[in-house]
């Protein structure tokens, strides 16, 4: 289009020319060069609305993608659900009458007792308001064991897994929905684009064939077309040489890509060092390219399992995944000792992990390294797990001696009292 731009600069400051039909031709020229430069902002609109809707093509390919992984992982929560609501199922039912649920049924359905066959209404109010209760003693026979009070918090927590696994895929359900309405958009823009450029490839076809049937030897338009076609001529070496340094550029990503390759089982080793011991399952890494991605990409395997989204696992998993990996990435690069910064691991952590994260912490100590813990004074046994290790030096920077204490802070024995008993310990070891 730059082209096009500087040989109309060129007719417009041109000095006049005298004569009815020569005056004609300058504008049938100045007229086509500028059909010829919407020809050419037109292509480049086309390409970029065909390169903009496969972009988002590949985007609702991508989503789809992940739609069908985390609904795989979706209908293995459903299964566990269905196994421990089987399970809270049998413990209610496995004392009862093998008949009891018909008994039930047939109180509601006829309003007869199952034993005389004979009408009565108020055991059908008794077992409506007392569900709970047997219907013949009313003694409660929906005990909650401890097996029970077990199950029943599995549950809970794994519907509420399960909830933000839907939360997950509607939301990229809806961003289906919108990238589709935007293909729409752009599928109608082109189409009116393509047809204004069919109009306008028409007009210069009739304007080319009257300059083609006019005297040759006052054509005014050739040196302007020849112009044009000198620069367009420019524009293609650029772009040669622009797509030579881009294989260039892809060359490099390639090499790149082939050293993380050759290096990801002793990576994933350093990986399967923290991560497996934090959480007591095998652990490794893996190096692969998700169908849509155009690039490889890490992914967790924990117990055997490709981990593709953070909803596929716990908070207390997410927060050491992802210091396993950055910790492994110190290792694999390690020449001298170096420090990592971690901020409040207790406070994401399931009590039954605490201990397994202290003992990875002070693995990660013994390179040697350093590690800067920050840490809230809480009921937490992170701290004190800790403490326990060996043969690593421990110090502490008391925020409580140097920061300005609230009224409540200064005022709670709890908390000073916790923090006095760290500082006891610390000093022991």
């Amino acid at each position: 289009m730059r082209a096009i731009n500087k040989v109309l600069s060129k007719m417009k400051n041109a000095p006049p020319v005298t004569g009815h039909s020569i005056t004609n031709k300058g504008n049938t020229a100045l007229i086509l060069i500028d059909l010829k430069g919407r020809l050419v902002e037109m292509d480049a609109k086309l390409a970029a609305i065909q390169k903009e809707r496969a972009s988002k093509s590949q985007d609702i390919s991508v989503f789809q993608n992940d739609i069908n992984k985390i609904s795989l992982s979706a209908n293995d929560i459903d299964k566990q659900l269905k196994q421990i609501e089987e399970k809270l199922n049998n413990h209610i039912w496995e004392t009862l009458h093998p008949s009891y649920h018909v008994f039930i049924k047939n109180i509601q359905l006829n309003h007869i007792c199952p034993m005389c066959n004979r009408p009565n209404d108020e055991l059908v109010e008794k077992v409506t308001n007392e569900q709970n209760n047997c219907f013949a003693c009313r003694i409660p026979i929906n005990t909650n064991t401890e097996e029970d009070i077990t199950l029943r918090k599995r549950f809970d927590e794994i519907s509420a897994h399960r909830k933000t696994l839907y939360q997950s895929i509607n939301s990229k359900k809806q961003k289906i929905q919108n990238i589709e309405q935007q293909i729409v958009n752009l599928d109608s823009e082109f189409s009116k684009i393509e047809s204004e450029r069919r109009t306008i490839q028409q007009k210069v076809r009739e304007f080319e064939y009257e300059n083609a049937m006019s005297d040759n030897s006052q054509n005014s338009i050739q040196p302007f077309l020849d112009e044009v076609n000198r620069l367009t001529q420019q524009k293609e070496a650029y772009q040669k040489q622009r797509d030579e340094q881009y294989d260039i550029v892809t060359s490099i990503s390639n090499e790149i890509e082939d050293v993380i390759t050759a290096n990801v089982h002793v990576f994933s080793s350093f990986f399967a060092q923290y991560a497996g011991k934090f959480l007591g399952v095998p652990c490794e890494l893996t190096y692969i390219k998700q169908a849509g991605d155009t690039n490889k990409r890490f992914y967790p395997v924990i117990d055997g399992k490709v981990r593709f989204y953070e909803e596929e696992m716990s908070e207390s998993q997410r927060f050491f995944v992802d210091h396993s990996f950055r910790m492994s990435i110190l290792t694999f690069f390690y020449r001298t000792p170096s420090f990592y910064i971690v901020e409040t691991p207790d406070s994401s952590l399931d009590i039954s992990y605490e201990r397994n994260a202290a003992r990875v912490f002070a693995e990660f100590l013994k390179k040697p390294n350093s590690l800067i813990i920050t840490s809230n004074l809480n009921n937490s046994l992170f701290i004190e797990h800790l403490l326990d290790q060996k043969d690593i030096d421990l110090g502490i920077v008391g925020l409580l001696e140097i920061a300005k204490q609230s009224t409540i802070q200064n005022t709670n024995e709890q908390l000073k009292s916790i923090y006095q008993h760290i500082k006891t310990r610390l000093e022991s070891c």
